[in-house]
């Protein structure tokens, strides 16, 4: 299908095809919010913020840097700040804007100082920021869990027995219900980020005339790749390296229901015995399964239950959620 491009008069400038204009749409709507990401940093740049604030309902800058003073050992610092604002619930947190950047990074520096105190200094970071920054620390109580020592975490970084991972988005990506069939494989994958490891299982046509349906992709960034994959029908699995731990992940694309649905979760279910008992293992994908707020992760979530807007429990959510309940 191919739409015509028209400037102010109606005079014809070109043809482009529906699928080109909308990876131009997409393109430019990335463009945008990484522009608001970087302004917002840089707005936020001179910026700390103080938590666990115990003082008068109005705060003044002499506070401020008497604090500073008094727990980091940083002086005559009242005429370094530009700005500060008291929020939070009970106004315990404390928005501080420097005028230089130096001065915050000094702060930054001795923040360490108020360590086993209830009181502590962060960046002023954006929301993209703290979610990434969330994820980080889900992912020390995963290491901790898992019996490693030397774990902490940074600004976008976490260390795991001495080694640094970086924040830079998902490490594993799961594509399930993809059309991409084993001719188009490689025009496919070439068109994928090469830091990535890729392996696929194909779509399939039902019926000659219909469309190709069924596939999945699965991506691993290349530096915590294994280097096993092994593949099933409808199922496909990778290993990853977390510092000196390996997972199995797995990769999952069901279309089927009832019965045949409860024999692929037997089939996992003795493929997943196959496997190494002392690794961890992820399964994702789609079950076309409902477990409305079956699920509990109150480990992760500080005591919350599951929370869904889909409160239905179907058959093979019931199914799958056994399968679960029986690996433990």
């Amino acid at each position: 299908m191919v739409e015509k491009l028209t400037a102010e008069g109606n005079k014809e400038i070109g043809s482009v095809s529906v699928g080109a204009r909308r990876r131009v749409e997409e393109d430019r709507i990335t463009e945008i919010e990484e522009w608001k990401e970087s302004k917002e940093k840089m707005e936020r740049k001179n910026n700390i913020v103080i938590f666990g604030w115990n003082g008068k309902d109005r705060i003044e800058k002499k506070e401020i840097a008497d604090f500073f003073q008094e727990e980091i050992g940083l002086e005559n610092m009242e005429e370094s700040i530009e700005e500060i604002r008291q929020t939070g619930t009970n106004r315990k947190m404390v928005w501080v804007k420097m005028k230089k950047l130096e001065d915050k990074k000094k702060i930054m520096e001795r923040k360490a100082m108020l360590k086993g105190k209830k009181v502590f200094i962060e960046n002023n970071r954006t929301k993209k920021e703290r979610e990434e920054q969330k994820e980080l620390k889900k992912r020390v109580w995963i290491a901790r869990n898992q019996g490693a020592k030397n774990v902490k975490v940074g600004f976008g970084r976490l260390w795991v027995e001495g080694v640094m991972y970086r924040w830079d988005g998902f490490e594993v990506i799961g594509l399930c219900e993809t059309w991409v069939e084993e001719k188009g494989w490689e025009v496919t994958k070439n068109r994928l980020p090469s830091e990535w490891s890729w392996d696929y299982i194909p779509a399939e046509r039902v019926e000659r005339r219909e469309s190709a349906r069924g596939g999945i992709i699965l991506g691993v960034r290349k530096e915590i790749a294994g280097q096993l994959v092994e593949k099933r029908k409808g199922m496909i699995k990778r290993e990853v390296r977390v510092g000196k731990k390996m997972w199995d992940v797995y990769s999952i694309y069901n279309d089927r229901e009832g019965r045949e649905m409860l024999e692929e979760l037997d089939e996992l279910d003795e493929w997943v015995k196959e496997g190494e008992e002392e690794r961890e293992i992820i399964i994702g994908g789609d079950w076309n399964a409902r477990i409305g707020e079956m699920a509990s992760v109150e480990e992760l979530n500080g005591g919350e239950k599951r929370w869904s807007e889909d409160p239905i429990v179907n058959s093979e959510g019931r199914m799958l959620m056994d399968l679960i309940d029986r690996r433990g």
